[in-house]
Formats: structure tokens, sequence, C-alpha cells
């Protein structure tokens, strides 16, 4: 069976929303799908020193002319910026009928997202959201985002960063400190602050609130200068006295810092993250996601933050370190120096190719085309939403054992159908039959519980003429195979009437196992129905062979 992979088009443009297109492209390739990586605003830069290839996106018209091209799937990285025109990007792809997928960072701010200038936190919201961990997944289903559409595949910026700690280990701390901190002391101990931005989409909640646990020296009122106003005095107590190096936010100047210059012993910005991260003795910084990756490095790493309820901000909060008042923040800069081998939480490891499982999630929403020796499974197309098709659902011989049989088709409401698998990870497939210039024969759908690793079939053949010939069961194998292979899956299930021996035996012949048997939900002709669940293991599946 072959398979075309389906295109996807990433847009990104602020560091945050990069870290989760980082690997995708290779990892779809693997796959055997394609991926260009649009980037604007910061992104651009960023990707380009993380050595991800990507196409600069200086404007909304150069994303508009990328969409013409003929993409599958539109995933878009979420933003600080209210007026982005990724916004117009997913409303233009959902007009043309481009399956959407938001890629989002973490869980701060999950309100904001996709607002956009409305009050509406999910004006914006693609059919589909890929996000790091379970906090954010909560996050947004908590807005009433359909959790069922939520995959969470881990950090892709953690991807390979053991192979990256190596790398660094062989340079030596030593040397990659004299190289970007030539003039603190090589024996000095170091801190690293890493700086973040006090606005975003609502500037009041990077600003000083009233239950701020830090205040910092009294005269700021930015978030990361209360912060590092804190971390400063904390670092002046402790013996010998820690030099205090700032890693800058791509958005940020040593200029917006001058009124620290006499604490801040030198300024990092640029070139990539990970050597400075390494260089130092202790990372400290409020929610970025450096700090995990610093983390992963090995390397000493706190968390400090101006109120309790930013803990919800930080990815990986259970491998790092979190204070929020002074008298924690001077006792874990103490317990940093005087004992750094016991500072950090046991457990900390990579946590694996979280890229593969994006790419695998979005590839189970951007569904591949099947092709068998007969047959080409397309994901259903709108030009097939024809009174052809909503005459088989209609006709008592074709839904017979369906319980379709109880309703009345409208081409309208085989249109809200088929709208219902935009975004999902299930799917709907057009059988076409390539020796009939691709006839439209039927349609096979599947239902998909990535977490359980479970998927469920279901098929039509409308076309009469098509039954007996064995292609329900051509399509049937091909899906399966699909699943198993492509999306990754354990077993497979599917129902149906005991009286449907059309459907029995295709499950028989596909190598479906009986499990068990129920009472069916309506009569048959009159009388108690029985329906008949099997299922197929990976380990059991033999995939078909082509004639």
């Amino acid at each position: 069976m072959a398979r075309v992979f389906p295109r996807v088009l990433v847009y990104v443009e602020d560091p945050g929303a990069a870290n989760m297109a980082l690997g995708l492209a290779s990892a779809l390739a693997s796959f055997g799908g394609t991926a260009q990586i649009l980037a604007g605003g910061t992104a651009a830069d960023y990707l380009a020193r993380r050595g991800e290839p990507c196409t600069p996106c200086p404007d909304a018209n150069a994303a508009f002319t990328q969409l013409d091209a003929g993409w599958d799937l539109l995933a878009v990285g979420t933003s600080e910026n209210p007026e982005t025109f990724a916004f117009d990007l997913l409303q233009l792809a959902d007009a043309r009928g481009i399956t959407t997928a938001g890629l989002v960072d973490g869980p701060a701010n999950a309100d904001r997202r996709f607002r956009g200038r409305t009050d509406n936190p999910l004006a914006f919201a693609p059919g589909r959201l890929i996000v790091p961990v379970a906090a954010t997944r909560d996050a947004f289903a908590a807005l009433g985002f359909d959790p069922a559409r939520i995959d969470v595949c881990g950090h892709p910026s953690l991807d390979g960063l053991a192979a990256r700690r190596a790398d660094l280990q062989a340079h030596g701390k030593a040397a990659i400190r004299a190289e970007l901190f030539p003039d603190i002391p090589p024996s000095a101990p170091l801190i690293l602050f890493l700086a973040e931005l006090s606005d975003g989409l609502d500037p009041a909640q990077f600003r000083r609130q009233a239950d701020y646990t830090l205040n910092g020296r009294g005269g700021a009122d930015g978030r990361t200068e209360i912060v590092l106003e804190e971390v400063l005095d904390a670092a002046a107590s402790v013996d010998p006295r820690p030099n205090v190096a700032v890693r800058l936010h791509p958005k940020t100047r040593a200029e917006d810092y001058a009124g620290y210059r006499g604490d801040i012993a030198a300024f990092n910005q640029g070139g990539n993250a990970h050597a400075a991260l390494f260089a130092a003795d202790l990372v400290v910084g409020l929610t970025t996601a450096l700090l995990q990756e610093a983390a992963v490095l090995g390397v000493n790493t706190l968390s400090v933050i101006p109120r309790t309820a930013e803990v919800a901000w930080l990815n990986g909060a259970e491998r790092i370190p979190v204070v929020w008042t002074r008298e924690g923040l001077s006792a874990a800069l103490s317990r940093a120096f005087d004992a750094p081998e016991r500072f950090m939480p046991e457990g900390v490891a990579e946590d694996g190719p979280a890229a593969v499982r994006t790419a695998r999630a979005l590839k189970a929403v951007a569904r591949p085309v099947l092709e068998t020796a007969r047959l080409r499974l397309e994901p259903f197309p709108a030009e097939l939403l024809t009174d052809r098709y909503v005459g088989w659902l209609n006709d008592p011989a074709v839904v017979r054992f369906s319980e379709q049989r109880h309703k009345a088709h409208t081409i309208e409401s085989c249109r809200e159908f088929v709208a219902g698998f935009r975004g999902a990870a299930n799917g709907l497939w057009a059988i076409r039959d390539k020796s009939q210039d691709l006839r439209h024969i039927g349609n096979i759908t599947t239902e998909v519980d990535m977490a359980a690793k479970s998927g469920d079939i279901r098929i039509l053949i409308g076309e009469q003429s098509a039954w007996g010939t064995g292609m329900g069961l051509e399509a049937w194998t091909a899906v399966m195979a699909h699943l198993f292979d492509d999306l990754g899956l354990a077993q497979v299930t599917a129902g149906t009437m005991a009286e449907n021996r059309g459907m029995i035996r295709i499950m028989e012949k596909a190598g479906m196992t009986e499990t068990h048997r129920a009472s069916g939900p309506t009569p048959l002709d009159g009388r108690p129905a029985k329906l008949v669940y099997a299922r197929c293991l990976k380990a059991d599946f033999e995939p078909p062979q082509e004639a």
C-alpha cells in the first residue's frame, strides 16, 4: 500500500512558538511528510541560531502567498502579539477547508493566546492544539476547548539535549566560560540570570501586583526587574559573592538594564543559549523555557517568581526548585553554592523525542492519501458532497445495518458531518475506484484515541455495484495499516450487527477477533438486534499484500 502524506505549513513569530517547531520538519520527513517553517518576527533569527531550516516571512502577504501552495494543514505558533496575522492565516485556511492546528509552548496566558482584540479567549482558536504538558491542556480545556482535540507531545526544545550536553562537556565548562564571559575570573562563582519581558498579551499582569511576595528595591514595577533586584541583593549576601551575568531576551537590550550595571558582571545575547547556560554554576530565571533546558543540560537551576500563582506558568515545575519569598531565595542561593551536588531534585532527565510525537499528532490530523491496487482513499473533499452521496444515506438497502437508517439526510447534514472531522484525530476518507476515473464508491471513518492507542473503524460502501468485489476489505486493511504503522496505535476495533454478514466477513478476513456481543440500540426488521464487537492487536496484524 502506498501513502501520499500531507504537506504541512508552519508559521511562528516568537521564540516560544519557535521552540515548538524545532525538529518538526525532519520528524515529519521521517514519516514521509513535508513541512515548511515560515518564521516572522524574532523567530527567524532564533531558529537560525538553533540550526533549524526556515523561510523568513516578513509580512502577511508573504504568508498568504505561501498558503496558496496547496498545503493540507496549517500549524500556527501562538504569539504575544494580539494583532498577529497568524489569526488571519487561520481564518483563511479554515475558509479553504485546510485543517488547522496551534502550537502552544506553555500554560501561561492560555486565555489570551487566541483572543486577539476580542473578549473571546477562543475567538481565533484552530481545530486542534499541540501542547507540551498536561497543565497546558488543562488550561485550554478550562476555557472550553475540547480536550479530545488537544495532544500533549512534550517539549521539542528538549529533544537532543543529552547529546548537546555531551558536546558541551567535551568542550569543557572552563573553556566555554572563558569564551563567553572573558571578564569573569574562571574560578569565581557565576549566576546566569535569564531576562524575560515585562509586558505581553496583558501588560498589567507583568507589572507589580497586590499579591506579590517579592518587592525588589521599590523603584521598579516590572516583573522581571523586581525579581532581578531580589536576585542581585540575595547574591550579595553569599560568601564568596557570585558574579551575576544576564542572558538578554531576544527582544531586550543591555541598555534596558543600565540602572544595574554596577551589579551585573556581564551581558550575554545571541548565539546558542545552551553554551551560556552550561557555563554557569547556577541558572536563575522566572518561568522561561530556558530554565527547563538548563535543567536537562545538568546545570543547577532555580525559578524565582514574584507570586505563587505564577508556578502555573512554569513548564517543568516538577524538575526545577521554585521560590517566591526573599527568605526562600536566600536559602536557595546558599544551598546552590554550599552543596551544589544536592541542589536539584532527583530524576531530571531528557523528555524524549517530542518533535516525533508532535509530527505524529499533526499527521494524525492531516490524514494521508492511501493508495491500494484498486483504490485511492482521499481525505474527504468538498466536491463529493453531492446528491449521489446523500442518496446512499437515504437508501434503505445501503443503510440497513446502520443507525443512519433512522435519519433523513441532506447536503447540509452531510456537510456538518464532514466538518466534524476538521482538526480531529478521527479520520474520514472517500473511497474511490481507480478503474473508473476515481469514481466515489463509499466512505471509511476512524475514531481515534491517541492516549489509549486505540482506533475504531467504520465503513459505508454506497455504490452497490462494488458490493462483493472485495473493495471494502481492501479499504479496511489499508486504514488498519495506517492506524498501526503511521499513528502507532496498539489496537483497532470495530462493531456491526450480527446479521451483517458482509461486514462480519471483512472483520474476520482483516484478522480481527470477536471480543463480545451486546444488544443493539434499536430493532432490525422488527426483531431485537445483536451487535458483534471485534478487535485486532498490532502484533497480530498482517499487512495487506499487493496483487
